[in-house]
Order: structure tokens, then sequence, then C-alpha cells
């Protein structure tokens, strides 16, 4: 961990307010965004070139994104990367029963009900099957999203997309 604790070191620098870099300093959640998508595109293409170099490199980007807003967020004093790990850290155990708790799962399809029975048990504000897809996603990508929910749910949330259609 002294590679995560000399990163937040490096962070911490480029981000403070008197001595940091201008432009860091400068940047705030919406204008991080586009940094977002394309380091995730640019993982993307690691994975799919395969090679161990582009990889490592690619998924330091996009952590470093996450980084960056954590650093956004406390110099906004709203909130810190220990927040966010602490959350992270809660969720995953809570939607692993099958490895942290009592419960037993057989196979990935086993796994991915319990999932989603977890998460709409956490996200009871949703009321359709198809609340929660991310409406920044492209028009592909956000139409497999609604096929792949359709296949994991009842024929309402079918005829609910018709609707929508």
């Amino acid at each position: 961990m002294q590679a995560f604790e000399a990163l937040m070191e490096v962070a911490r620098r480029l981000n403070d307010p008197e001595t940091g870099c201008p432009w860091d300093v400068k940047q705030t959640f919406a204008s991080l965004q586009k940094y977002i998508l394309e380091e995730a595109c640019e993982l993307i293409d690691a994975v799919e070139d395969d090679k161990d170099k582009d990889l490592i490199e690619e998924l330091g980007d996009l952590f470093y994104v996450v980084v960056f807003y954590c650093k956004v967020a406390e110099r906004n004093k709203r909130f810190s990367m220990e927040e966010v790990l602490k959350q992270l850290r809660e969720k995953l155990i809570r939607r692993h029963p099958h490895v942290f708790g009592a419960n037993r799962c057989d196979s990935m399809q086993d796994v991915e009900r319990q999932w989603d029975e977890i998460k709409s048990q956490e996200k009871k504000e949703r009321t359709s099957a198809l609340d929660g897809i991310p409406r920044s996603l492209g028009i592909l990508a956000r139409a497999q999203k609604v096929l792949s929910k359709l296949l994991h749910h009842d024929n309402e949330s079918l005829k609910e997309v018709l609707k929508q259609i």
C-alpha cells in the first residue's frame, strides 16, 4: 500500500490551492466528466489489445480520475477518499453474502439473482426494472443494457419497455 499512499501524496500536492498545479486546482466534477469516458475507452482498447504494459497504464489513468474526483470533493468539503473506500468495501461485502456470510450460491445464475435481489432492496426508490440505466450511456450501450435487463425480468418489464419505444 506504499504506492497508494505515495499516489495520494502526489494528488494532494497537485491539488494544493496554494502550491499545486493551477490546472488541477481549477477542475470541478463537471470539468472532469469527459476524462471518465475517455480513460474508460482507452482501458477497453488496452483490454482488447491484451498488452500488460498498456493495461497497467490505462488502469492507472482511470484510477487517477477517481482519485482526482475525491480531491475535488475534499477541496469543496463534500466527502473524502476514505468515505468512498469505506462505502465501496461495505457494498461489496453486503452484495456478496455467499462469500462473507452464510448464504451459498452454487452457480453464476444464483449469484446474479442474489445480486439483483440485494440491489433492488438497496434501491427501493426504483420502481421500474429500467430505472438505474445511466442516462449518459451511448444509445447502443443503453439499448444493450435495456435488453439485458429484459432478459432478467418478467413480462411486465417487457410491456413497459415496449410502451417506451
